[in-house]
């Protein structure tokens, strides 16, 4: 699956992005796309997987134009509406796991590139996740 691409044309404030994918393409409020840095082509067997992109940002179109959307920054969380002080009890830890007993794939694996603050011209991938 390859996700259709446009990009960065403006920066207006710190949570605000301008992105070349409006109404006319069939832009609509609530849609996400990721700001990403291409990265390697993976290629295992011949087989093209694709390219191992860093991901920037993931945003959200506030307001579809004709031609262009500004699209915002999130942060979202959990809060438990009716009894703030209960959700003080509840805590979820995420820890990274280490797989045991893999053994990596012998060859050479391409890293994602480093990830650079988010700049004018980079690209955005339609991927509603």
């Amino acid at each position: 699956m390859s996700f259709k691409e446009y990009e960065v044309i403006a920066i207006p404030n710190s949570n605000t992005l301008l992105i070349n994918y409006g109404i006319n393409n069939g832009a609509k409020r609530g849609q996400t796309l990721r700001i990403i840095e291409k990265g390697p082509r993976i290629l295992i067997d011949e087989h093209d997987y694709g390219t191992y992109d860093a991901i920037k940002a993931i945003v959200e179109i506030h307001a579809p134009y004709e031609q262009f959307s500004e699209c915002k920054l999130f942060n979202y969380s959990t809060i438990n509406v009716l009894s703030p002080l209960q959700s003080l009890l509840k805590q979820t830890k995420k820890e990274e796991m280490t797989l045991s007993g893999v053994t990596p794939t012998p060859m050479p694996m391409p890293m994602p590139p480093t990830i650079t603050p988010i700049s004018v011209g980079d690209i955005a991938q339609l991927t509603n996740e």
